[in-house]
């Protein structure tokens, strides 16, 4: 497994990694994730086939899930307006990766007071699902889930995400 997002992490993961963690190219919004993942998990999976490795790729996203659409976006404003990013989250993220360079990773309040993942999903269990399968369609293997409040919203999501992705042919 190899984490990354810069040319030299991706030919890196290619020779010695079969599952590789990506990030979104373009910020934690999801709309406008989608119009760079699959360029860029198709340049991770063709590294891999040039030297005769399939890659899987992975991604983390943050999901803050409600019964419908709109209790998820009041719900994800709760969050971000109780709280107090630092560091990381308060968009100061200094780094010299590479992967990281050209990205304003939390370049809104929302965006930087959800903090967590690099990607978030947000919405009622038919958006979720939706989300997860055009994750899928973009080339993602697989997903690696993080909730606001732990428990209670991955137990929504067993309930009421998973049945509809089965439904639709996906597994997690």
């Amino acid at each position: 497994m190899n984490a990354t997002g810069s040319d030299a992490g991706i030919a890196f993961a290619a020779r010695h990694s079969d599952i590789v963690f990506i990030s979104s190219p373009t910020g934690t919004e999801f709309e406008t994730a989608m119009e760079a993942l699959p360029a860029h998990v198709a340049k991770v999976k063709a590294a891999g086939a040039q030297i005769g490795r399939a890659l899987k790729t992975i991604i983390n996203p943050l999901v803050i899930i409600a019964q419908t659409d709109d209790e998820a976006e009041a719900y994800a404003d709760a969050i971000v307006g109780q709280s107090e990013p630092t560091g990381f989250y308060a968009g100061k993220y200094h780094s010299d990766a590479h992967a990281w360079a050209n990205r304003k990773i939390y370049d809104t309040a929302r965006q930087r007071g959800l903090g967590g993942g690099n990607l978030q999903i947000i919405g009622g269990p038919e958006k979720i699902a939706e989300s997860i399968a055009r994750l899928k369609a973009a080339g993602i293997d697989g997903v690696q889930l993080s909730f606001y409040d732990f428990a209670p919203d991955l137990a929504l999501f067993g309930e009421r995400v998973l049945p509809l992705l089965k439904a639709r042919g996906l597994r997690l």
